[in-house]
């Protein structure tokens, strides 16, 4: 696909969501390629399907079953990326299975078509069995407490005057980087995570309503639940707790301690992957719950799917129509996976 090709005229690559489409692009999933020039095509056209070429299914990027695509801005419709594609012109990525052919351009569905005839991607959406969640301003408030915490420790230990705008440019950093960034290294490492805390109960993160009737309810059908955050562990492990998140009955919590790589790379999600592995869950079967782009970026480079719910910082806006539609809180999380 390239944009305009199957969604109408081609559209200004100025007026493309550059920033967006370079964090869904962060991160490689491990995917199958499909090779091979398609057999059969007269009988395609006969049961008249699409006509697909060789090379639109060589460019197929398969995970767990499903097939990812793209869309552009503008476009209504998801379709391949072309050899030739300017990743600048993408607005969105998902995964999909034959069973979603409603949201495919008319090239799309003939490849999704052929490609689950040859057993390559599942005919049905497959149900999730493990949600995944990110925790700040999705399970709990965050980011105005902890901006005011912020600015309230680097003045007081470092005598400087934290902007908005610092701070927001800083916002989502795994939580060692971040602090060396807003406090401008001004100590060892050691010594400002220290200064952070002690002023830290002074300034606490709330659950968002219903959050953990949301996950106790999940983890009560079974479902697996597991939190990966760009806070480090333990805090994370505290504020959980604190909180009355039933932590001792989760997969595991992950905080950016914990791993060599950060959203928005997928690989953000390996350690939990193979948990889940072991369990016989794949990625096509589990969801990412997260209120960012970065969240959402990850979560679509390791085959996730993804869940997202409203920030209230413009740059982690989602782009209009994007599928499936951004939840107001967490707590609609259950009804969205058809639990009630």
């Amino acid at each position: 696909m390239v944009c305009g090709r199957d969604g109408g005229p081609r559209p200004d690559r100025r007026g493309c969501h550059a920033r967006q489409s370079q964090a869904l692009d962060a991160g490689q999933p491990r995917r199958q390629c499909v090779r091979g020039a398609i057999a059969g095509i007269g009988d395609l056209r006969r049961r008249k399907r699409p006509v697909v070429t060789s090379g639109e299914v060589d460019r197929a990027d398969v995970v767990d079953g499903r097939l990812r695509v793209a869309r552009c801005r503008g476009q209504e419709s998801f379709g391949i990326p072309g050899d030739d594609q300017d990743p600048a012109e993408i607005e969105e990525t998902t995964w999909v299975t034959a069973e979603d052919d409603d949201v495919l351009s008319a090239s799309a569905r003939g490849v999704v078509a052929t490609l689950a005839d040859k057993g390559t991607i599942r005919r049905n959406r497959p149900r999730p069995h493990a949600v995944l969640f990110d925790l700040d301003d999705t399970l709990v408030h965050t980011r105005v407490v902890k901006w005011k915490h912020h600015q309230e420790v680097a003045r007081r230990f470092y005598g400087i005057d934290l902007t908005e705008a610092e701070l927001a440019e800083a916002w989502g950093m795994p939580f060692d980087s971040m602090i060396a960034r807003l406090y401008r290294n001004s100590a060892p490492i050691d010594t400002m995570r220290a200064d952070n805390q002690s002023i830290a109960s002074d300034f606490h993160k709330t659950e968002i309503h219903g959050a953990v009737r949301a996950v106790t309810g999940l983890l009560d059908r079974g479902y697996e639940v597991g939190v990966v955050t760009s806070t480090n562990t333990d805090f994370a492990n505290a504020d959980l707790e604190r909180l009355g998140f039933p932590v001792s009955r989760f997969l595991g919590v992950q905080g950016a301690d914990r791993s060599a790589f950060h959203k928005p790379d997928g690989r953000v999600f390996d350690e939990f992957l193979a948990q889940l592995a072991s369990r016989g869950i794949g990625p096509a079967e589990t969801v990412y719950v997260g209120d960012s782009l970065a969240d959402r970026a990850a979560a679509l480079a390791a085959g996730l799917d993804y869940i997202g719910i409203e920030s209230d910082l413009p740059r982690d806006a989602a782009p209009e129509g994007h599928r499936p539609p951004v939840l107001g809180t967490v707590a609609e999380v259950p009804a969205a996976l058809g639990e009630h």
